[in-house]
């Protein structure tokens, strides 16, 4: 319960719990801070620890990690790593908190690949790491260099950036200040807040647990500006109604940049919707990115020459498309992802140009003559003779000369192009239980399917960890020792596992 939930171990000090454990069993006695802290921990973490390992170390055949490292309200820096992988008896995709724990020294990349480097040892995952994801920091991809595993600068970070170089444009950055001043007086003053409910109570029907808030954007949350542009505009009649009211100098917002506002937030919509579909922990990321790329690339070369938004609008779509051209449209170039797309029985060919598609089957059919080895040309028996005039004679010499031996080249591109010639599924459907169904059927593919599949390309589960580890390292925990950090955050990240 106290890993699970981010309690502190001083929850068997307090009466009302202490109360409530007493009115289940009487009988029970709690165990006292100290038992809990170091004895029920070690033995739980050390239990779980031994199961995962056990699992990674049969069922796992590579995995994808991804890195990030942030600084406790202690001031002191963590680094976690996620492991992702397929499961190759059941076919299902895995996720684990590897480690989440105190980085020695500062955050260096060299520090970061020693760390990242012991814990790969510790784990016996030494030649199974086929893919290595972080954000864009310098310090990380100089990690990356020290290491030398295929490495991806996290997607969602990307489009982040992105997002917020297109919206320093002078007139939408004034716009966005006029916001947040707005938006930062709602959040102080008790009395405006409760105006702005009231009015959605009282003048628009809205059920008194329903009416909203204004949101304000964080620079470290993604796509927080867009929501605190969203829920500005949704809540705009009230906000109108309720400044003139506050006797405060709030900055004044026109029909036209209210109009303005809600072309904002039309353009950055689909890099929102984009982040959301890339961040999912549960499921494979790897084999969209390509597909949703080309789909922005698309949108916003439709945008930057919209001419019905107002000039600093269209000047922001602009800024964005150049930004996802410079950032992302070489994502192509990067053969584990665009295997794991071809690889996808939603996507394959069909996410290609050409060029792309015939590097990919090249690169796949090299991979698979490499696990499984160029085969030897086998003999073929010759026709049994009869003594005599044969009935089969003329069948047999027949079948016999069609039964050329074959290389493993050959026998693998036939089996890549049935592949291609069998319909795509749905776009909602499960890729993996595709797989689970048509392994027998494509033995070789399925080879490259369990190395790749794994890929993730956000590091968006380590971002989770440390939200977790906010909650765990709170005002009543500061005193918490960094090795006890590291065992709960491993029992919490974990606890689906």
């Amino acid at each position: 319960m106290i890993a699970i939930d981010c309690q502190p171990f001083s929850i068997v000090n307090d009466e009302g719990f202490k109360s409530f454990v007493y009115g289940l069993n009487p009988n029970y006695k709690l165990p006292d801070r100290k038992t809990l802290s170091t004895t029920l921990l070690v033995r739980k973490y050390e239990e779980r620890l031994a199961t995962i390992k056990s699992v990674v170390s049969t069922e796992c055949s590579s995995m994808c990690i991804a890195v990030d490292c942030w600084t406790s309200r202690t001031l002191q820096p963590y680094m976690a790593i996620t492991g992702h992988f397929i499961n190759k008896t059941t076919l299902d995709f895995k996720s684990i908190l590897v480690q989440c724990s105190l980085l020695d020294g500062t955050h260096t990349g060299e520090n970061i690949a020693q760390a990242i480097s012991s814990a790969i040892c510790e784990w016996n995952l030494t030649g199974k790491i086929n893919f290595f994801v972080t954000d864009n920091a310098p310090n990380m991809l100089n990690a990356a260099n020290i290491l030398g595993y295929p490495h991806y600068g996290c997607y969602a970070h990307t489009l982040n950036l992105i997002a917020q170089n297109a919206l320093a444009l002078p007139d939408v950055d004034n716009t966005i200040i006029k916001i947040k001043k707005t938006v930062a007086h709602f959040k102080r003053s008790c009395q405006a807040k409760e105006k702005l409910l009231r009015y959605q109570i009282n003048s628009q029907g809205i059920a008194e647990g329903s009416a909203l808030t204004l949101i304000m954007s964080v620079p470290t949350r993604w796509n927080s500006t867009f929501l605190m542009l969203q829920r500005f505009i949704h809540l705009q009649e009230p906000i109108r109604a309720t400044v003139p009211n506050l006797n405060i100098d709030l900055p004044v917002i026109p029909l036209q940049e209210w109009r303005c506002i809600e072309q904002i937030c039309e353009v950055l919509k689909p890099l929102y919707e984009a982040t959301l579909l890339m961040s999912g922990d549960n499921y494979l990321t790897a084999s969209k990115a390509i597909v949703i790329t080309q789909g922005l690339l698309n949108i916003y070369a439709q945008m930057s020459s919209n001419n019905t938004f107002y000039a600093p609008v269209q000047k922001l779509a602009k800024n964005i498309d150049v930004g996802l051209k410079q950032r992302l449209s070489n994502i192509n170039d990067n053969l584990h992802i665009t295997v794991c797309t071809f690889l996808d029985p939603r996507f394959k060919q069909f996410a290609f140009d050409n060029e792309t598609l015939i590097t990919t089957k090249n690169y796949i059919i090299e991979e698979i003559c490499n696990i499984i080895g160029e085969d030897q040309p086998s003999t073929i028996p010759e026709p049994s003779s009869v003594p005599g005039f044969s009935l089969w004679n003329v069948i047999d010499q027949k079948i016999s000369a069609s039964q050329q031996p074959r290389s493993t080249y050959t026998k693998v591109s036939e089996e890549l192009d049935m592949y291609l010639k069998q319909v795509v599924i749905n776009r909602e459907s499960c890729p993996l239980e595709w797989w689970r169904a048509h392994k027998s059927i494509y033995p070789s593919l399925f080879l490259i399917f369990v190395k790749y599949f794994n890929i993730i390309v956000t590091s968006v589960p380590c971002e989770r960890a440390f939200s977790k580890a906010g909650h765990l390292i709170n005002d009543r925990r500061t005193r918490l020792t960094s090795s006890k950090v590291a065992k709960l955050m491993f029992l919490h990240g974990n606890k689906n596992f």
